[in-house]
């Protein structure tokens, strides 16, 4: 009987990463520097959930330069559950 999933070897997974930030300006630039370290393959998705702060800026510049893979903002602050809920929706890694 064969799998209809063909299996990946290990360094072929990418793992996603889900990031909820709510006013994190200050951290999130060091966390994603913490998450480059990992040694794994790495799909890093980042949901601003409507932070007051400078958190959606600094996420989108992390963006443009490589350190994030995808960013998607809430326009209001809609909780961390939502916010991982939005972030499963936008990741395309295997696990």
């Amino acid at each position: 009987m064969s799998n209809p999933q063909a299996w990946k070897h290990f360094n072929d997974i990418v793992l996603s990463v889900l990031v909820p930030a709510y006013n994190e300006g200050a951290t999130v630039e060091t966390i994603m520097d913490r998450l480059a370290q990992v040694p794994l393959k790495l799909e890093i998705v980042a949901v601003n959930d409507g932070s007051s702060d400078d958190t959606g800026a600094h996420l989108d510049r992390l963006l443009t330069i490589g350190k994030v893979h995808r960013v998607v903002h809430h326009s209001k602050n809609r909780g961390k559950g939502a916010a991982i809920r939005t972030a499963i929706a936008a990741a395309t890694g295997d696990v």
